[in-house]
């Protein structure tokens, strides 16, 4: 008899890495994650649909279908990663092991929320509340702060003009451009413990695993002719991914680590590996056109966080928020250190407050007082009454 289609999800080891994966390969039966000829007993096994996802201890949901998924997988990135509940943490009844769920099809509480946010609301709620992956029907011409003229055509990117996505659905011109999950999480290696590839060219042939970020890694990366292996994301990540009763603050390494770059700001190189980088590939002008001479025209990334005045209550060594989180310089953590980006006030995945906020920002009130959460939490003296 078959087994149940349970996908494995990467475990993640409990010693931080300098930069780099905290994650161990994913172990198990291949059979619970592949499917050698799509076929067993002679019906198909892979399965279709956007409502695929866990759903009694085995991914379930969706329609069989005939047409194979790529890498032989029995189901697609999204569908592994999705929860018919609203759990964002499932465990495998089969391995033991626990997965990351960053889309369920219904609400997940917001105290739960991984770090990254959830799929859910901008499938509920529209596509000012998170990036879309699944919905074709996208309102967006091109992402917010692309290069200016937003005139719905990527002739007008500063960059390639058939290399990016005319959204997360919808793929460009180029083959070798992904949609989806792997938009943004290009280049996976779920069978490699962490370390360093020594040959970028042939990921197959490599001794070890990439070294990125979740997996977030720049344009062309191993692909095309501008293909390049270095221009990836650093960081550390939390063990728990920072999601609810599995959240810990206080100390170095309880939260994730996110890369910042503290030099001349542009999208992810061979030198800036960091968070908003990554973010400017898409988001250019939001990061690279900040300040005219002193003055901030938009709010920074990739930018120290002063430690005196309205700033100096935010102790992020003592006191971490991931509420609002920070960055910090070349991954150390450290008094000084710590750095505004993007994911301090944004949830890439998506959030239930527009603009893919961490907070309800009509809810912040000037001399409120009240909690210092929000805005307030590194503009601290800005809620004093």
């Amino acid at each position: 008899m078959k087994k149940s289609l349970v996908v494995l999800m990467v475990v993640l080891a409990a010693t931080l890495l300098v930069s780099g994966l905290a994650m161990a390969k994913v172990t198990g039966q291949c059979a619970e994650c592949h499917t050698m000829h799509n076929s067993q007993n002679g019906i198909a096994v892979a399965r279709t649909g956007t409502d695929v996802g866990w759903t009694g201890g085995s991914i379930g949901g969706g329609t069989i279908t005939n047409t194979p998924h790529g890498n032989l997988l029995v189901s697609t990135c999204i569908g592994c990663h999705t929860s018919a509940d609203a759990n964002t943490i499932i465990v495998n009844p089969t391995t033991g092991n626990t997965i990351p769920i960053v889309r369920n099809l219904s609400a997940p509480t917001e105290a739960d929320l991984l770090a990254g946010g959830n799929f859910y609301y901008v499938e509920a709620d529209g596509d000012a509340y998170g990036h879309n992956i699944i919905t074709k029907d996208v309102t967006l011409l091109e992402a917010p702060g692309l290069d200016g003229t937003n005139d719905g055509t990527w002739s007008s990117h500063s960059y390639c003009s058939d290399s990016c996505h005319t959204n997360l659905v919808t793929g460009p011109a180029r083959e070798d451009v992904e949609t989806g999950c792997q938009g943004c999480h290009f280049m996976t290696f779920h069978h490699k413990d962490p370390g360093t590839v020594t040959d970028w060219t042939d990921p197959i042939a490599a001794t070890a695993v990439d070294p990125t970020y979740r997996f977030l890694a720049g344009h062309h990366y191993l692909s095309g002719a501008h293909s390049n292996g270095n221009r990836f994301v650093e960081g550390i990540e939390d063990a728990n991914w920072e999601s609810g009763s599995y959240k810990t603050t206080g100390t170095a390494g309880s939260f994730n680590v996110y890369r910042g770059y503290n030099g001349t700001k542009g999208v992810v190189n061979e030198v800036n590996h960091s968070i908003s980088s990554f973010c400017a590939a898409c988001h250019t002008i939001f990061h690279e056109e900040q300040s005219e001479g002193s003055t901030w025209v938009r709010h920074p990334a990739d930018q120290l966080l002063p430690t005196y005045g309205e700033y100096s209550a935010y102790d992020y060594i003592n006191n971490y928020s991931t509420e609002a989180p920070v960055a910090f310089v070349d991954n150390t953590v450290g008094a000084g250190n710590g750095m505004v980006m993007c994911l301090s006030c944004h949830r890439p995945h998506g959030s239930p407050n527009p603009d893919m906020l961490r907070w309800d920002y009509t809810t912040q009130i000037a001399s409120g007082g009240g909690s210092d959460t929000g805005c307030f939490t590194c503009h601290t003296s800005k809620n004093n009454p």
